[in-house]
Parts: C-alpha cells; sequence; structure tokens
C-alpha cells in the first residue's frame, strides 16, 4: 500500500483489469507509457494488445515473440482513466476503443514505455550497480501522474509484489537523480 495520491505502476497499474464507463470488461493494462520532458516525467497512456507483449519477455525471447506478437495496440489517454482500484475504471465505453488503435510507440528519448524500464540494470557512479529497476513510483498531479522514483534491488522487487510497504531510501532512486544515472542496457 502506498500513500494517498502515490501509486506503483508496475504493482498497482500493470495487468490490471480495464472497466469501461458501463461496466463491462473490455481488456487488461499491457503496458504504461510515460512522457519525459525537462528532467520530468508524467504517465501519458494505458497501452492493450499483444504487440506490447514481447517486451516484456525475457530478452533471448523478445525477437521470437515479436514476429508472432504484432500489429496495433490500443491506447489510451491517461485522462480517461476514472480510478484506480484493484481494476483500472474507464470513462469510455468499450465501442470507443476502436478509435484508439494504433501502432505500437516508439521509444524516441522523450517517450518510453514501462515494460521497457522494468528489469533494467542501473548503475550509480562509477559504474557500480544500484541495481534492476523493479517498479516506478509516480503521484497524482494536474497532468496526471508524475513519475517520482525508481525502486531498485531487493526492496524494489519486494514492493513490487506487494510483500512491502516502504522502500528503504537506498533502493529509492528519484527521478530527477536517475535521469543523469548511466543505465545498463537500452531504455
Amino acid at each position: 500500500m502506498t500513500a494517498a495520491g502515490t501509486h506503483l505502476l508496475g504493482l498497482e497499474v500493470l495487468d490490471r483489469q480495464l472497466i469501461d464507463s458501463e461496466d463491462e470488461l473490455c481488456g487488461k493494462v499491457d503496458d504504461v507509457e510515460l512522457d519525459s520532458h525537462g528532467g520530468r516525467a508524467r504517465v501519458t497512456a494505458i497501452l492493450f494488445g499483444p504487440a506490447t507483449w514481447p517486451d516484456r519477455l525475457p530478452r533471448l525471447l523478445t525477437p521470437l515473440a515479436r514476429r508472432l506478437f504484432h500489429g496495433e495496440v490500443t491506447r489510451i489517454e491517461w485522462d480517461q482513466v476514472a480510478e484506480l482500484s484493484s481494476a483500472v475504471r474507464l470513462r469510455l465505453r468499450t465501442s470507443e476503443l476502436e478509435g484508439r488503435r494504433t501502432d505500437l510507440p516508439v521509444p524516441d528519448g522523450a517517450t518510453t514505455r514501462l515494460s521497457l524500464l522494468l528489469g533494467r540494470r542501473l548503475e550509480g557512479t562509477g559504474g557500480r550497480s544500484r541495481g534492476r529497476v523493479y517498479d516506478i513510483e509516480v503521484v497524482e498531479g494536474e497532468s496526471g501522474p508524475e513519475a517520482t522514483a525508481l525502486l531498485v534491488g531487493w526492496p524494489g522487487l519486494l514492493a513490487r509484489l506487494g510483500l512491502k510497504r516502504s522502500v528503504a531510501d537506498r533502493a529509492r532512486i528519484s527521478w530527477d537523480q536517475a535521469a543523469h544515472l548511466p543505465r545498463s542496457g537500452s531504455w
């Protein structure tokens, strides 16, 4: 559990059932899009559809999975999210989702996806490993949730699994600080 207005994207959003404005099941959250400008990152959309799945698999399986699972995804802007609870409730009807199908967004330096960040190794100064990224903490803001920290290492993993309520400062790297750290792998 996190403070009011604070959420862990991996634990509380990813893989949650999507429920439309008429209480109909309409999919599951397969990925989350983040947009970064001026050292800040905010959640801009929820993505669902098979084309998002390959990036969530181990790297060895990704090329094969991309051949099998491709095509369009449904992109729902974050301002269409009405509520986060055990499910993600939308302000849209299922019939309105068809018009939101698009190609899977390609990271461009300013835009990335949660699936591309989770599991990546983060290095501190001197190339020393800070651990793998296991979740991203966001705080509700006026223009949507804003990323505040990366949760890394064992404490981050325990938080992602919902087994730990708070994360020690050494395992909680502020988004501002993380933007300046060298990263292993591409994200």
